[in-house]
């Protein structure tokens, strides 16, 4: 029985669906002298557009001012080992930029308030709603350029490398170049 393959719409919902329901991401992000650092963080997203919080006085947020440059990994494995089968993941670079748009702002934190229960009993936000704001936390936008998704839903060790055009739609998809079994 020949492999039935998700389409290009199918696997932007499936990454889409992804992001939604996952709520931590490791993020990589580079000094100016080329040193990496990696840190796990709260996401939310729309669409394929991530979005995370951070405090102006961390290392990744000085990273990011120097170079918008980001990666981020993440994957959805309930039970371990044992759900293996059903394990997704994705590895994903773009670019961050600060949110500054007021309307963008108040989307971003209604997504994360629907997402994050736990929000409601540690504000950890309400900063970002007081008249007069002394800007100690920010949001990133992560707009994506590529990522390599992978799918055990599909087959055991399936994946795919993906382009996203300027807009956060997948563009164009690749099979994984170390993918020795092909597609």
């Amino acid at each position: 029985m020949a492999l039935q393959e998700p389409g290009i719409s199918e696997l932007e919902s499936r990454v889409v669906e992804l992001l939604k329901e996952t709520e931590l991401a490791s993020f990589a992000t580079v000094s100016e002298d080329n040193k990496p650092h990696a840190s796990c963080m709260h996401i939310v997203s729309d669409g394929t557009t991530v979005y995370f919080h951070t405090y102006i006085y961390t290392r990744k947020y000085e990273h990011l001012l120097q170079n918008p440059a980001i990666s981020f990994e993440l994957h959805r494995l309930i039970s371990g080992f044992e759900d293996r089968m059903n394990l997704r993941a994705i590895q994903m670079s773009g670019k961050a930029t600060k949110v500054v748009d007021q309307e963008e702002l108040d989307r971003v934190l209604a997504l994360s308030y629907e997402k994050h229960d736990w929000l409601r009993e540690f504000d950890m936000y309400a900063v970002f709603k007081r008249e007069t704001k002394e800007m100690r936390q920010v949001f990133f936008r992560v707009d994506p350029f590529d990522a390599l998704y992978s799918d055990n839903t599909v087959r055991f060790g399936w994946r795919k490398s993906l382009t996203f055009d300027g807009n956060g739609k997948v563009a164009e998809v690749e099979g994984y170049r170390g993918d020795v079994r092909g597609t």
